[in-house]
Parts: C-alpha cells; structure tokens; sequence
C-alpha cells in the first residue's frame, strides 16, 4: 500500500490504494492523451474469493455465514472461509441447475489469483462429539441403540441418543462412555470399533470439483 503503480507526465505518481497487484492495464502511447477507455487494473490479494458451484437441489440448506474448508489444489493447504454471497439466478443444464456461492477466505501469502482450490461447506459441527461409524447405529421401535462388547467379550444392546451424521460417522450424544467398544456390521465386513473423541467432525457438502480462485 502506498507504492507508485504509474508516473503521469506532470511528474505525480498514481500511487496504490491497498497491499494489490496490477492485474490488467490499457494506458495510451507516449505522447497520446488518456481517455475514458484506458484504465489500470488492481487486484488485491488478501482477501480471496473461491466461487462454488452448488447444485440445486443443496442449494436450499446453503446460507451466507456458513463456513467452509478450502484446499489449495497447488500444495494441499486448507483454509477456513465464509459465504459471502449465493446467486439468485443458476445456470441451467440437463441434469440440474447449478447456483454460484462465493467463499470469502484470508490469503496467508503463498496463495496467487487463478490457483484451483476445492470447497466443502460445513452445514453442521459437532464440538468434542463422540462419533461412532454410521453401521453401528441400529434401530428397533422407533429407537436407535448400539451393541456394546462387555469385557468378557458378551454384547448388550445399549440405547442412544444421536446428532448429526456424514457419509462415515455419527454423533452419539448420550449412551455411551469414551473407551467403550461397539460392535458393528457392514456389508463386505464386521468388526468393533473402540469409540474416542472427535474433534468437530463436520456435515459438508462438496462444492462441484476444482474452481477458480478470485480477488
């Protein structure tokens, strides 16, 4: 901030309003006048945007405010950021409408315009939850349980109290204690899985493959 970007002829310079690049110009000749077609284009790189391309029939459980977790196709690095904006108007195709959310995310210097970067969208975040894997939850009248192995290696049915769930986990929010073990079944195998905690294990969906990164 504060560099000159461009010397005029009466000797002042334009000097750069923020931290930017120049990222186009079109200024006449030597000797020629400027007029109202020639400018100089800057760009910050600070603040980023990652555009999503979000399907239409997720669109509905999108939000500005929501979070999001970005990876930085070029090094695998992640970043938080935020729904700034969603379009109020999709672009049509055959197997679906898709409607555009910008992601706006802090640039920690090592990112450049026009890198790709993949996006999810957090929906929902549990906090210190305890997670079990999505087979193990059954349900007999209306009412989730988990078969629990007892140290002699005998199973009871334990009832459970759930939360949210992704495509691998699920939240149990009572029933169980850490270190217990639960016995679970899935269609190519079986097997126990000794529970801990998981640290804010997301609900997300996937933002359309590799976009482009904007200022």
């Amino acid at each position: 901030m504060g560099e000159n970007i461009l010397k005029y002829t009466n000797g002042t310079y334009l000097i750069a309003p923020y931290n930017c690049i120049v990222s186009n110009i079109s200024i006449p000749e030597t000797g020629k006048i400027c007029t109202t077609s020639n400018y100089i284009e800057v760009s910050t790189t600070d603040e980023l945007y990652l555009s999503l391309n979000i399907n239409e029939t997720d669109i509905n459980v999108v939000q500005v405010g929501q979070l999001s977790e970005i990876t930085i196709s070029a090094n695998n690095k992640k970043f938080t950021g935020e729904i700034d904006k969603i379009s109020d108007v999709g672009t049509y195709a055959s197997n679906g409408s898709t409607f555009t959310a910008m992601i706006k995310f802090t640039n920690d210097g090592t990112i450049k315009l026009g890198m790709s970067a993949e996006g999810k969208i957090i929906l929902e975040k549990a906090e210190n939850a305890i997670m079990v894997p999505k087979e193990a939850i059954q349900t007999a009248n209306n009412s989730n349980y988990v078969i629990v192995v007892n140290e002699d290696g005998t199973t009871k049915n334990v009832a459970v109290e759930t939360g949210i769930t992704n495509n691998v986990y699920t939240e149990v929010k009572s029933g169980l204690a850490v270190g217990e073990i639960v016995q679970y079944t899935t269609s190519s195998s079986s097997g126990n899985y000794t529970r801990g905690n998981m640290m804010g294990v997301p609900v997300m969906i996937n933002g359309g493959g590799p976009m482009r990164i904007n200022n």
